[in-house]
């Protein structure tokens, strides 16, 4: 399983493997090819080495046997060459009787003589030669006797001796010690294969994960350079666009905010001038004694109906305002790396802090903003360093976001708590919560996760975006998941605790 999934998972064990497997099936290919040649053309020279060789030693014992020496003597003659040979020779009389025999290797055993067939076969055709006689190469020649006769000449020889040099086995080693020489070269090879798709793996999640200014240096002319080439003509122009729109969200919220001065500043003056207008009118209506009460039942009318359309207009900018702020906050925070005014914060106080602040729009709405009595530092909580508004902001946006969105009468629940190398804050409320294929997406700017969490409930769908990157200018992230037996919606906040912090 393993194994298994190192192959599925890893490149580098892919170019590995296929490269081994076409070198071990090459080298065996090539051996193979070459012991069947070498075999199949030694048979054809052997044969006629063999029948040279054999013809000599046939000749020479014809000779001794002419020149009168006893088969018995012949016998004891040769037989000092027995344990020094692996060869079989036999010379039978006319009548197929044994005259001389000298057995392999000269270890007791009998000599090797030629079957009935063989024995015709070498009268008739005046020589036999069998490269598959029970794993030897068999021989035969007719031989000269006294007195005219003819007899048999057998010689045997283990087939290994004979292959020998039919394929040298000092090449096939040499085959081999490529092969093992090669294997230890592969990897070199696949992981100089692999390196460049890693690398455009690696830059590819970076830009994933926001780092638009990841680009890939391969320094090559084939087809992978080409492809980094791409890659960072791609990364280049989706900068550009990124960067040019998160200007533009910057630009206009900046600038926004002049008219919206502007008119606020017009909203007062048309309510001084309002208030100024009524105070006059007021004072004739003092004055004027014929039209006293019928100036006093008519006049209000006007002017309240003027001071509340002023009320609504100035609400209503107000929001704007509210709205643009936002923006720009979120579009510092996008824009360029945060530069981070770091101190030491307590994780205790922070959470206290924020659930003060909004202690009186929970009560407004009928909620409870409840902290665990062990959220201090009894917990063991370890000191933070960071920006504190800014991570008050962002536990604040979370717990103004659980504030609207759960039933009057419920509790909002927050704290935090240490999960190894990380803080993690943590808010949950009642509300309705999110769908599981929205709960990534609420911490994108304006993406509400149905019809209750939108701005009717206040807000303008931006913070938990800002929360989101607040966190994230500090090392850390945030996340969404189902409330306790999957009610509501918990919102955690985390960052990495640093070494030697205090």
């Amino acid at each position: 399983m393993m194994f298994r999934h190192l192959i599925s998972r890893h490149l580098i064990v892919k170019f590995y493997l296929w490269i081994l497997v076409a070198l071990t099936v090459s080298v065996a290919v090539a051996s193979g090819t070459m012991i069947v040649l070498s075999d199949s053309g030694h048979e054809r020279n052997f044969s006629s080495w063999m029948l040279s060789e054999a013809r000599i030693g046939r000749d020479i014992l014809a000779n001794l046997l002419a020149g009168g020496m006893p088969p018995a003597q012949l016998q004891d003659a040769i037989a000092p060459l027995a344990p020094r040979t692996r060869f079989s020779i036999s010379v039978l009389g006319p009548a197929s009787q044994v005259m001389v025999a000298m057995p392999p290797n000269g270890r007791g055993a009998a000599a090797i003589l030629p079957s009935a067939a063989e024995s015709a076969a070498i009268r008739k055709d005046g020589n036999l030669i069998d490269f598959h006689r029970g794993g030897r190469v068999a021989l035969g020649l007719p031989i000269d006797l006294p007195g005219g006769k003819k007899g048999i000449f057998f010689i045997t020889m283990k087939k290994g001796f004979w292959r020998q040099g039919a394929f040298s086995w000092h090449l096939l080693a040499g085959l081999g010690a490529i092969l093992v020489v090669a294997w230890a070269l592969s990897w070199p090879l696949a992981a100089h294969l692999s390196r460049p798709l890693r690398k455009l793996s690696e830059a590819a999640d970076a830009l994933g994960r926001g780092d638009l200014s990841t680009r890939i240096d391969l320094r090559r002319r084939d087809e992978v350079g080409r492809l980094g080439e791409r890659f960072n003509a791609m990364a280049d122009n989706l900068q550009k666009l990124v960067m040019g729109h998160k200007q533009l969200l910057a630009d206009i919220s900046h600038e926004i905010r002049s008219p919206l001065a502007r008119l606020k500043v017009a909203l007062e003056l048309a309510r001084q001038e309002a208030t100024a207008r009524t105070s006059a009118r007021t004072s004739a209506r003092t004055s004027a004694r014929t039209s006293a009460r019928t100036s006093v039942g008519a006049s209000p009318e006007s002017p309240a109906g003027g001071s509340d359309a002023l009320d609504r207009l100035e609400r209503q900018a107000d929001a704007i305002e509210a709205m643009a702020a936002e923006l720009l906050d979120y579009s510092r925070l996008e824009i360029a790396p945060y530069e981070l005014k770091r101190e030491t914060i307590q994780p205790a106080q922070l959470l206290e802090e924020a659930a003060a602040e909004l202690r009186d729009d929970a009560l407004a709405r009928d909620l409870k903003i409840e902290l665990p009595a062990d959220s201090g530092p009894q917990a063991g909580l370890p000191a933070i360093q960071g920006e504190r508004r800014l991570l008050a902001r962002a536990l604040g946006n979370v717990l103004r976001n659980a504030l609207e969105h759960a039933p009057a009468g419920s509790a909002v629940r927050a704290g935090a708590a240490l999960e190894g190398a990380r803080l993690v804050f943590h808010v949950t409320d009642q509300g309705p919560g999110a769908p599981e294929h929205l709960l990534e997406r609420i911490f994108q700017p304006f993406i509400r996760a149905d019809v209750s969490r939108s701005r009717a409930t206040g807000g303008v769908g931006l913070g938990l975006a800002i929360a989101r990157r607040c966190m994230e200018a500090h090392g850390g992230g945030a996340e969404a998941r189902p409330g306790p037996q999957g009610r509501g919606l918990t919102v955690r906040l985390w960052l990495p605790v640093l070494t030697g912090q205090e």
